[in-house]
């Protein structure tokens, strides 16, 4: 499988664990994002590295029961030292409906591995 394509699936793994039980390493978590990270969230607001480690820090485990489902990933352009790479994302809470949300993500390869970049995410209604 495409390396981006197993960061995208392996990033949401981790996420559903520290969002929805509150599990895994936070550091390591942390890890996957550039130090230069920036994010265009579902409701228009800019974060960075700083914020998004903000938000995860107060979020953990504040989702009980999280499931995140990533799926239609599409490669829309690489290069030797990165790519962007287009997916649909479904988030699914025990009781309320499940949100379905476009990203389009740029990551750039660090020591062979990729780094989250950027990632600008659309609310699908």
């Amino acid at each position: 499988m495409n390396p981006y394509f197993t960061e995208v699936l392996q990033a949401h793994v981790a996420i559903e664990a520290w969002l929805g039980k509150g599990d895994g390493d936070i550091n390591a978590l942390l890890a996957r994002f550039s130090p230069d990270y920036s994010m265009i969230t579902l409701t228009g607001a800019a974060l960075n590295h700083a914020q998004l480690s903000e938000f995860f820090l107060a979020q953990r485990g504040a989702r009980p029961g999280l499931e995140i489902i990533v799926d239609e990933m599409r490669l829309l352009a690489e290069w030797p030292e990165g790519a962007v790479v287009r997916y649909r994302e479904r988030q699914r809470l025990p009781g309320l409906t499940q949100t379905t949300r476009w990203s389009t993500a740029l990551f750039t390869l660090q020591a062979g591995l990729p780094l989250w970049r950027h990632l600008h995410e659309t609310l699908q209604s």
